[in-house]
């Protein structure tokens, strides 16, 4: 219990559906975009890599559920001890005291786990939590953008030239579904190419490869890695390219944008356009009615889904601290 919010305890989440369903639930209060699901968070569970350490942390006001922390460190995207932290709590209840003990926890128990420094979010959306970071010294280190489009207003025939251009130079645009029904083995080839594109990805940590293990078993799951919406670009059979669309298990109408780029002797000949225009023809065709995506502030990609229609929505501010 609490010594300063009396009524205030913290448990760690169990594997229970009524657990799950409050971790969606509040994250979806404070960011409804992400629509995080309980099938998507046991799907986490299921993949978890065995090296990482994480923790689900529920924070309770008087037996109701009001808050989520997490902790994870991932050696992938960080650095050697460096542990993603957050803390989300009900709306109402942004920047209160509530907020900053649920913050408090999560950065102690992450500490016990052997944290050395700390990688924290923000979003434009709750000003006070910026506030809170700063007060908890963190420095902010990255913007991300984050923009929205929907797919019924979005006009395929504006972009028929720009397809046009890319075919007619040799390269091909495909699904992975494609790919898989011509008997295909597109998993090693994809896996270096998404490998090669994320060295150049501004993030705020240095990006390390996932082993192959690992991205078959992230990938392994049409539910959760569609093929229909995935698109590739290949020359002469290789895969050069590619953009995913990642639809929203909780409700397959909302959609977010994953990686999209091409090896680096292929930039700048409107492949990556070309892909994002077939990927959002297909989210019109097939019921999507809202596509969010982010990228840092000064990455190509955000000026590119500005020209495809998408809209700015609010900043997603990374950053960082020693623990």
């Amino acid at each position: 219990m609490s010594l300063q919010n009396p009524g205030l305890t913290f448990r760690e989440r169990s594997k229970s559906e009524s657990d799950y369903q409050s971790v969606s639930r509040i994250v979806r209060e404070h960011q409804p975009d992400l629509c995080m699901s309980v099938k998507g968070q046991k799907r986490s569970e299921e993949t978890r890599p065995d090296y990482r350490k994480e923790l689900h942390l529920l924070a309770s006001l008087e037996g109701a559920d009001v808050g989520y922390g997490h902790f994870s460190n991932d050696p992938h995207f960080g650095e050697d001890g460096e542990f993603f932290v957050e803390g989300r709590v009900l709306p109402h209840l942004v920047g209160t005291p509530i907020d900053r003990e649920l913050w408090d926890e999560v950065l102690k128990r992450a500490r016990a786990e052997g944290a050395k420094r700390f990688l924290a979010r923000s979003f434009s959306l709750f000003p006070a939590t910026e506030a809170l970071l700063s007060e908890l010294e963190f420095e902010r280190v990255q913007d991300q953008l984050w923009t929205f489009l929907n797919p019924p207003e979005f006009d395929p025939l504006l972009f028929e030239d720009d397809l046009r251009r890319v075919t007619a130079s040799g390269i091909r645009l495909a699904t992975l579904a494609e790919l898989e029904a011509e008997g295909v083995d597109w998993k090693r080839p994809y896996y270096e190419t998404e490998n090669e594109i994320l060295k150049d990805v501004p993030m705020p940590t240095p990006f390390t490869p996932e082993p192959f293990e690992e991205f078959l078993r992230g990938v392994e799951n049409p539910i959760f890695f569609e093929r229909e919406s995935n698109f590739v670009a290949l020359d002469s059979g290789q895969i050069v390219g590619l953009s995913m669309l990642l639809r929203k298990v909780a409700d397959p109408t909302l959609a977010g944008t994953g990686l999209t780029g091409t090896r680096r002797e292929y930039r700048r000949r409107g492949l990556a356009k070309a892909l994002k225009v077939r990927a959002l023809t297909w989210a019109k065709e097939n019921g999507v009615r809202r596509i969010v995506a982010d990228n840092e502030k000064n990455n190509p990609m955000y000026l590119l889904n500005l020209q495809l229609g998408f809209r700015d929505a609010y900043i997603e501010a990374m950053w960082r601290r020693v623990a």
